[in-house]
Parts: structure tokens; C-alpha cells; sequence
């Protein structure tokens, strides 16, 4: 019955402040949707590597700049702290629009900017905390059942997503780049302009950075992980289907909800 809707996973750490942060941006900028950034809370340089990976391959993939953009498609949505106003919220049918999807945090958020209704991304790292995975296999198993999703289900996807993975991430633990071009491209990556870097990363998760040949060797074995993660998604969702809650739902039956 309220006027504002939070969806949030039960593993999340909010800080007494972050709602008001959020429903004053929500408010103010006239939303009907509203996600944060958020710090997330892993240990070692490997498992840090990979949440550099991954934010990396989502500022290319999904630019957070154009969020906001009513002439974009580009949307985003996060398990930890997705925020609608109550009415937009119905508008869109609610989760039974998405309600076959594992990556629904996501894809809810496609449908706000499918139905040119106003969604916004916002730094939160300050604000909500969650811890991903406590270790690199946790990780991969983790990933099974959304990595493939996150590509729509499309083979072609996750050859090319793999190929400027393997190019583009390399860029970002390539520990030369002088200090005052990292600081530029965390700021630009963390609302608009593209790019991360391993330093910018470990700031924004208050991570220690370390020296320059662990970044190295860390961010080759978690670009390795990372890849081996999506087609091991890939193989189980073509051969078994995809289980959360419930008896796996074969890839067939998958496509027909995607959005």
C-alpha cells in the first residue's frame, strides 16, 4: 500500500541512511525506478579481480550514463536494492512480467525502459554492502544459472561478449596507466563514460590495492574464470535447463520469456 517499493535480497547490508538517499533521488528526478551501485565484499586478488571483470564488462555492455536517458535502451537493475514507485510498479505488471527469468533484478528493470518510463542508476557503495562469493568455484556455481541469461540465451552473445572480454578487460589491469587517468575513468565509469580500472575498483570496494605484478596475474586468472564461468552456464542451461526454487526449466521454454 505504499508509495514506494523496495526489492532487496536477504544477504544485503543497508545503511540507515541509503533509503532516504534513494527515495530523495527518486523524488527529485521525477523515477519510477531506482538502483544503486553497491560495494561488494569478497577476499583475495583473484575473487577481486573478478568483481573488476565484471564491473568492467557491464560499464561496456550496459554504460551507466545512459540509464537515465528516456532515448536509451540501456537499463540496469540490481538484486540488492531495486526501488519503484508503487504505481510504476503495477504499471508494469509487477514480477509476473519476469517471473521466468533467474536474472529478474535485471530484467524487470528492461521492462521500465521498454514501457519509456524513467529508471536511474546511483552510486551506493557507501550504502549497501553484500558479500558475492566466498570463493572462486562458489563463484563459477554461482553464475550458472544467470550468466547465460544475462546474455539472452544467445550463443552468438556469448562468443562475442567472451572475445571483447578477453581484449578489454586486459586494459584495465594493465598496472602503467598513471594514477591521475585511473581516478578520471572511476569517475566517469561510475555514471557515465565507460572503462574501470583494478585501482578504481579496490577504492570504490575500500579493497587494499596491491602491487602491480599480483594485479597483473590475478586479473589474467579471473578474466580465465570469468570466461569458463559463462560457458559452463552455458553448457548446463543447453543441457539440463536452469533450477532456482524449483525442477530445472529447460532452454526451450526459457527463450520464450526472454524480453
Amino acid at each position: 500500500t505504499g508509495q514506494v517499493l523496495l526489492f532487496t535480497d536477504c544477504d544485503v547490508i543497508i545503511a540507515p541512511e541509503a533509503l532516504a538517499y534513494a527515495v530523495r533521488h527518486l523524488q527529485r528526478d521525477r523515477l519510477d525506478h531506482l538502483t544503486l551501485s553497491t560495494r561488494i565484499a569478497v577476499s583475495g586478488p583473484i575473487l577481486r579481480s573478478c568483481v573488476v571483470v565484471f564491473a568492467t564488462t557491464v560499464n561496456l555492455l550496459l554504460p551507466p550514463w545512459k540509464v537515465r536517458d528516456p532515448k536509451s535502451s540501456v537499463y540496469l537493475g540490481v538484486g540488492p536494492l531495486n526501488m519503484f514507485l508503487s504505481r510504476s510498479y503495477r504499471a508494469i505488471g509487477g514480477h509476473r512480467s519476469v517471473a521466468i527469468r533467474p536474472d529478474e533484478d535485471a530484467q524487470i528493470a528492461k521492462v521500465v525502459k521498454r514501457r519509456v518510463m524513467r529508471s536511474e542508476f546511483v552510486r551506493g557503495e557507501e550504502l549497501v554492502d553484500f558479500e558475492w562469493y566466498n570463493t572462486l568455484k562458489g563463484l563459477v556455481r554461482g553464475m550458472e544459472k544467470n550468466f547465460f541469461a544475462a546474455m539472452d540465451y544467445s550463443i552468438v552473445k556469448a562468443g562475442s561478449y567472451t572475445v571483447s572480454l578477453a581484449v578489454a578487460v586486459g586494459c584495465s589491469f594493465h598496472p602503467d596507466i598513471d594514477a591521475g587517468d585511473r581516478e578520471r575513468r572511476l569517475a566517469r565509469g561510475s555514471h557515465g563514460g565507460g572503462g574501470s580500472s583494478f585501482a578504481g575498483e579496490c577504492r570504490m570496494n575500500r579493497l587494499p590495492n596491491p602491487a602491480p605484478v599480483v594485479v597483473r596475474a590475478a586479473g589474467s586468472l579471473a578474466t580465465l574464470a570469468m570466461i569458463y564461468a559463462l560457458w559452463r552456464s552455458v553448457f548446463v542451461t543447453v543441457f539440463r535447463g536452469v533450477a532456482w526454487g524449483g525442477p530445472p526449466v529447460p532452454l526451450s521454454e526459457l527463450r520464450k520469456h526472454r524480453i
